[in-house]
């Protein structure tokens, strides 16, 4: 699958098949699996990579004297991606968000993304 940080490789297909559990989805296959998606949510950029906290650019347009100009901000949340499961329509992202961490993540865990919300994806062979 590849590495997740504080998971050993000899526990990578368990920890999957729980989370995949978790979601109600099926373990998808080595070569199906996701590395990194990136979607859009509420008008952000989001991007969830397996191992990194949630990322995101969040754009604005403004006017000015001339013309509209779109002016970026980056955005992140504390949680730390530790699967993505594809699916049709939904993707399921586990994150170690949760009740028992000292940080507060805007997302619930797990949390879904429409297919149709994907701009980008990364698979573990390709990454």
């Amino acid at each position: 699958m590849g590495s997740i940080p504080g998971v050993p490789e000899s526990d990578l297909e368990d920890r999957l098949a729980r989370w995949a559990q978790l979601c109600s989805a099926p373990v998808p296959p080595p070569g199906r699996r996701f590395y990194s998606i990136t979607y859009l949510h509420n008008g952000t950029l989001w991007t969830a990579t397996v191992g990194e906290t949630l990322r995101g650019t969040k754009t604005k347009t403004r006017r000015s004297a001339t013309a509209p100009v779109a002016v970026s901000t980056p955005v992140s949340d504390p949680a730390t991606v530790l699967a993505i499961l594809p699916g049709d329509p939904l993707f399921h992202v586990v994150t170690d968000a949760g009740p028992t961490v000292k940080f507060i993540s805007a997302w619930e865990n797990p949390y879904m993304v429409g297919i149709h919300d994907i701009q980008g994806s990364t698979r573990f062979d390709t990454a």
